[in-house]
């Protein structure tokens, strides 16, 4: 059923359980899930956040590993400012414009492992664009701080194209490594600058070059 907190800014907190085979629906406000002494307690087929919700984990492994998540305008947060927690869920589906927020933590991996999402070999689909807020690290280049995994070859190359990484301020990314780990990539902007910038070092040690062997001959 759906989840319909009194306003936008209430927050409420589930310490119990809730399983089955429909979609629980996070309407308004903001559901923490925090059953922390027992994994895998919130478990219906999918869970849906939908725009103005959030959905926030405050412990590990509250989500059921074949839980699917629906992004319906709304944010799945991961922790809060100073924590934040790892979880493995089923698939990610993307209906509109949504965020991811990981937290501005200081310490420790946070990691999200999500099952095989590409919409070109599942019934999986991506509409908008999914923000990744708060990722910190290098693109191109596993985080040592926060996790976002769907497996090799988890995300076809349109839904890459769809993510959006606000800290970095790129658009697009590249699953890496064995376990299919979503980065950035840098845009061509930044490819073609780091280009010009190695052929003008390239030139200017040309010139010296010649320059050393020009009075090398002299001598």
């Amino acid at each position: 059923g759906t989840i319909n907190l009194a306003t936008a800014t209430t927050t409420n907190t589930l310490t119990g359980s809730a399983s089955g085979s429909g979609t629980l629906i996070v309407g308004e406000g903001t559901l923490v899930l925090s059953n922390g002494s027992t994994s895998n307690s919130f478990a219906p087929g999918a869970i849906q956040v939908d725009s103005g919700a959030t959905l926030e984990l405050a412990a590990n492994d509250q989500i059921g590993d074949s839980t699917g998540l629906i992004l319906n305008g709304g944010t799945f947060r991961v922790g809060t400012d100073s924590t934040g927690f790892s979880d493995t869920l089923g698939t990610l589906t993307l209906t509109t414009d949504s965020t991811i927020d990981l937290g501005a933590w200081s310490t420790g991996v946070r990691q999200l492992i999500f099952a095989d999402s590409n919409s070109d070999t599942t019934s999986v689909t991506w509409s908008g664009t999914l923000t990744i807020t708060n990722w910190q690290g290098v693109a191109q280049q596993s985080s040592d701080v926060a996790e976002i995994l769907f497996g090799t070859g988890g995300l076809s190359s349109s839904q890459l194209a769809q993510v959006y990484w606000a800290n970095q301020d790129l658009t697009g990314g590249t699953l890496i490594g064995g376990n299919g780990e979503l980065v950035p990539v840098p845009e061509p902007r930044v490819y073609a600058a780091a280009v010009a910038l190695l052929a003008v070092v390239g030139w200017r040690e040309r010139k010296r070059l010649l320059g050393l062997i020009q009075r090398t001959k002299k001598s």
